[in-house]
C-alpha cells in the first residue's frame, strides 16, 4: 500500500494476505523505494498489479530493478487525467510501460488510447463486479431493516460524503420535491467523509431534516440495500462505482448522474440525469415515487444486468487471465 493500511488493508491482513505500507519507515522516498525493491525480490514477484498511472510512476523503476517480469495497470477513472496536467504528462511518458492496461469501461479505454497514447492492443475492458449472491433482492414480504426509518418511499445513497459524490446536490433536489411526495419519502445517506458537517448544515437550513437520515459508515450494506425502494447516485465524477452495482444487484431502480461509466452500467435499468442538476434529480425522484410499476420494471432490469454483466466471478476470471496468462494456456 502507498499510504496507510486503511480498511481494505486491514481486511486483507485478517485474511492472511501480507500488506506492506511503503510510507511507514525511515528514509523518505529513498527508504520507500528500497523497501519496495527488497519486498519484490523477497516475494519473488512474477506480476505487479498497479492501480492508476500515478502509482505506476512510483513503483515502476523498483519493479524493473527487482526484475518483475509482468506489470499490469488498472485505471478506474479519467478524472485526474482530465483535471491535472501533471498527472496526464506522467501517464503519457509511461503509456507503453505496462504489459496490459485494464479499464472498467469502454469510454475510459477510448480516452487512454486517444489522449494518453496507450497502445490499443494492450487495453482490456473488465467491468467492475459484485457478489450477486450476497447482494440480492429482499424476499417478498420481508420486513424493513430495523435501523432504517419508516417511509412509503425509502431512497438510499451509499458512498463517501465527498465533493466528487456531490451529496449536497441530493439535498438541494429534496428541497424541490413537492410537499405531497416529500411526506411519503425518506432519504438515507450511508457513508461518511469530509463533507459530513456541510451536509448536516445544508439539511438543517433547508428544512428537510425529518426526511433525511445520515447513517454513517456501515458494515451491513448488503442488508440495508434490499430494504430500500430506490438508489440514488448524485456524483459529479465517477469511474464505475461498486455501490451502484451493488444496488443494481439488489434489484433497486437507480437514479444516477450521467458521468463516467455510469450510463453504460445502468443501460435501461435506471434514470439518468445531468450532473449538478438538482432540478432534474428532483424530477426523477418524483417520477419514481409516483410510479410503482416503473420502480418494479427498473429494479428487475437492474438485477438482470448485474447478473449478466457485473457478476464478480466473471470479473475475477477476466483479471486472472490478464495477470497470469501462462496459467490460462
Amino acid at each position: 500500500t502507498h499510504g496507510e493500511m486503511g480498511a481494505i488493508g486491514a481486511g486483507l491482513a485478517r485474511s492472511g494476505i501480507p500488506c506492506l505500507p511503503l510510507q511507514v519507515g525511515p528514509g523518505g522516498r529513498l527508504g520507500r523505494f528500497t523497501r519496495l525493491v527488497r519486498h519484490l525480490r523477497e516475494m519473488r514477484t512474477t506480476v505487479l498489479h498497479v492501480h492508476h498511472f500515478n502509482m505506476l510512476a512510483v513503483v515502476e523503476l523498483a519493479a524493473r530493478i527487482a526484475r518483475v517480469p509482468r506489470i499490469v495497470l488498472t485505471e478506474h477513472s479519467t478524472h485526474q487525467l482530465r483535471t491535472k496536467p501533471s498527472v496526464l504528462r506522467r501517464a503519457r511518458r509511461r503509456a507503453d510501460r505496462p504489459d496490459v492496461v485494464t479499464v472498467v469501461d469502454d469510454g475510459l479505454a477510448e480516452f487512454l488510447v486517444e489522449n494518453v497514447g496507450v497502445p490499443t492492443d494492450r487495453i482490456r475492458v473488465i467491468p467492475n463486479g459484485v457478489d450477486t449472491e450476497e447482494f440480492r433482492p429482499a424476499p417478498v414480504g420481508s420486513l424493513r431493516h430495523p435501523d432504517l426509518p419508516r417511509a412509503e418511499i425509502l431512497v438510499g445513497y451509499v458512498g463517501r460524503l465527498h465533493a466528487d459524490k456531490d451529496p449536497i446536490n441530493l439535498v438541494r433536489a429534496l428541497e424541490q420535491v413537492p410537499a405531497d411526495i416529500l411526506q411519503k419519502m425518506h432519504v438515507v445517506l450511508i457513508g461518511d467523509g469530509s463533507l459530513r458537517s456541510e451536509v448536516e448544515e445544508a439539511v438543517l437550513s433547508s428544512g428537510i431534516s425529518e426526511h433525511l437520515t445520515l447513517l454513517g459508515d456501515r458494515q451491513d450494506v448488503s442488508e440495508l440495500l434490499p430494504a430500500l425502494d430506490c438508489f440514488v447516485l448524485p456524483s459529479r465524477t465517477e469511474g464505475l462505482p461498486v455501490a451502484l452495482l451493488e444496488a443494481m444487484s439488489c434489484g433497486l431502480p437507480v437514479i444516477a448522474t450521467e458521468v463516467g461509466g455510469v450510463p453504460r452500467a445502468i443501460g435501461d435499468a435506471g434514470i439518468l440525469v445531468p450532473a449538478q442538476d438538482s432540478a432534474a434529480l428532483a424530477s426523477a425522484l418524483v417520477r419514481v415515487a409516483r410510479d410503482p410499476t416503473l420502480r418494479r420494471r427498473l429494479g428487475e432490469s437492474a438485477r438482470q444486468r448485474a447478473e449478466e454483466v457485473h457478476d464478480r466471478a466473471k470479473m475475477f476470471e477476466a483479471y486472472m487471465a490478464e495477470l497470469f496468462p501462462d496459467r490460462q494456456a
